[in-house]
């Protein structure tokens, strides 16, 4: 039997096949638990690493239990791949004294070498011009002192060898531009991560995420008021609405509201009202597809 859902190029069966081999043969043990099923239409589960099962660990979200399933692998796998479990983590001496610490594709930028006196010439930390470009850094020296020693990163925590930046491709114009590891890490997290059954369906779960959390600080930091979106648009989705209307109860009201900022991006907004205290919360979604950002949201 092949499930293919909207928005995923490859059945869930076969997905959850290829996923489950690549973390088997990478020697993980990851263990399936906290299944919830609150609502029809609605599952989540936690997945973990049974050596490191508060380091190694992801969650997955879906309209069904397989989705949600394949949801937790994706997840385990794009963050082992862009080494997201251990950002946090001095990697050890050893390990900074590999040919590379982070990737092969690595590049390392020395640290200026003070003169006998201790001193280093006036300029010397600037951001030389192989990091970055020249948009890149001023952006980020704009509104703060960056120097060139504030970017070693926690990792490596090798001074003697420098600065470890990561190629970027630029995607207006095909640029190519090093990331210092240690803004990746400290300023981006996790955002812009993912994986997929194939580089243009990760290359939209990544571009969909960023988007949904600028317009998400936009309409927090602008104080901004959202139209709802109408219960006949909604119903043209039986799945997300039989969920939606599941939310509902005596005391909790979920409404759905247009955030594309005026057609400008692909986002939707829940709130769920808890009339009882007078709280709420508010989660978001974003893809090209109104049923997949519709999903997200409600499962979010």
């Amino acid at each position: 039997m092949s499930t293919l859902i909207i928005g995923k190029d490859a059945p869930l069966e076969d997905t959850l096949s290829r996923f489950k081999g690549i973390t088997q043969n990478l020697g993980l043990d990851l263990k399936e638990h906290n299944w919830l099923n609150p609502l029809p239409g609605l599952w989540s589960v936690e997945l973990s690493d049974s050596s490191l099962p508060k380091q190694v660990y992801s969650n997955g979200k879906g309209a069904t239990r397989l989705a949600a399933l394949c949801s937790a692998y994706g997840e385990m796998l794009e963050r082992l791949s862009n080494h997201a479990f251990f950002s946090d983590y001095y990697l050890g001496l050893n390990n900074s004294l590999e040919p590379c610490v982070h990737y092969s594709d690595e590049k390392w930028t020395p640290l200026p070498e003070p003169d006998e006196n201790g001193d280093l010439p006036e300029g010397a930390l600037d951001l030389p011009t192989d990091i970055l470009n020249a948009s890149l850094r001023k952006f980020y020296t704009e509104n703060l002192e960056l120097k060139l020693d504030a970017l070693v990163d926690l990792g490596s925590s090798s001074y003697s060898r420098g600065v470890c930046s990561l190629p970027f491709t630029n995607a207006r114009n095909g640029e190519l531009v090093y990331f210092p590891i240690n803004l990746l890490d400290n300023l981006y997290g996790s955002n812009g991560m993912s994986a997929g059954n194939t580089q243009y369906e990760a290359l939209v779960q990544a571009l969909s995420e960023i988007i949904e959390r600028y317009v998400k600080r936009e309409i927090i930091k602008k104080g901004l008021s959202l139209p709802e979106i109408p219960e006949q648009i909604l119903k043209l989705n039986a799945t997300s609405y039989e969920t939606l209307q599941g939310l509902q109860g005596p005391s909790l009201k979920v409404k759905c509201y247009d955030a594309s900022l005026g057609g400008r991006f692909p986002v939707i907004c829940a709130v769920m009202f808890n009339q009882s205290n007078g709280t709420c919360a508010a989660a978001f979604g974003a893809h090209p597809m109104f049923a997949v950002a519709l999903e997200r949201t409600l499962t979010e």
